[in-house]
């Protein structure tokens, strides 16, 4: 595509010259008439002209016509100059006149043979970045597991009794996210570290490695001493991520913690009832 595209991209670069470059920009400030150059004749940026076929180059003056065909000495084309060098590009590579936002740089003379230098690209088709470790960082993890998910208590009626096991079980297990990052498809791969239950109660917090589960094959599980109205179990989770962008996998440094709380439960005291 790049060797089908230049010769129209030089050919606007030559009408953008010719149409936009005037004399007093190039010389010494002074008017000068450049209609009625020779039909062979060619032009660099800094006004100087030169005959392709031997004729040498001049200088424009003021009030003056281009030089004839016939006029000059007998220097040949390897006389032109230079396009002036244009900003540096991310690539490293220097742009001119179609400067780097097209991904490519231009490097040559008028009239030579300009090098196509085009911009890095990542394997994952983003902007290619120094160091793709660091696309991803702790606070970025931590904004993805904002939310610490939902709690399930077992059994699962509204209330519980005094003095029998409670099942909780959290739906906060490791799932991976999607993101684009500078341009870049990246995969953050989240993993809980540990889980921290607060039964809701005024009782101590307890740890455990996994998420529960529900009656009767759960993990976790607490009994509640007296009655209570509208316990909130509550949850604080630990995270470690890694992410992987362009086919490699790079870990984030750090940990981070979502927690959240369950819907409101009773506990009662079991009573004894009489039947005849």
């Amino acid at each position: 595509m790049i060797k089908r595209t230049f010769p129209f991209m030089l050919v606007w670069i030559l009408i953008s010259i010719f149409g936009s470059i005037h004399p007093a920009s190039a010389t010494s400030g002074k008017d000068t008439n450049w209609d009625g150059r020779g039909n062979d004749s060619t032009i660099s940026v800094e006004g100087v002209w030169s005959r392709p076929g031997g004729g040498g180059n001049h200088q424009g003056s003021s009030g003056s016509q281009p030089p004839s065909q016939n006029a000059g000495n007998s220097s040949n084309s390897s006389n032109n100059h230079a396009i002036p060098a244009g900003p540096v590009c991310p690539d490293g590579t220097t742009g001119s006149l179609l400067g780097c936002e097209s991904g490519l740089s231009i490097v040559g003379v008028l009239g030579g043979s300009p090098t196509l230098a085009a911009a890095p690209r990542s394997s994952s088709g983003g902007a290619a970045v120094a160091d793709p470790s660091s696309l991803v960082t702790i606070s970025d993890v931590q904004s993805i597991v904002a939310e610490g998910g939902t709690i399930n208590v077992s059994p699962n009626r509204g209330w519980v009794y005094v003095n029998k096991p409670v099942y909780f079980e959290s739906d906060a297990v490791g799932y991976d996210e999607d993101l684009t990052v500078l341009g870049n498809a990246v995969t953050v791969h989240l993993t809980p570290l540990s889980y921290t239950w607060d039964p809701g109660d005024g009782s101590e917090q307890f740890s455990s490695a996994d998420a529960g589960g529900p009656w009767p094959d759960g993990t976790v599980t607490h009994a509640y001493l007296k009655d209570l109205a509208e316990v909130r179990i509550g949850l604080t989770v630990e995270w470690t991520a890694e992410f992987t962008v362009g086919g490699t996998t790079y870990p984030v440094d750090g940990t981070a913690t979502s927690t959240t709380q369950s819907d409101p439960f009773d506990v009662r005291e079991a009573e004894a009832v009489l039947t005849r």
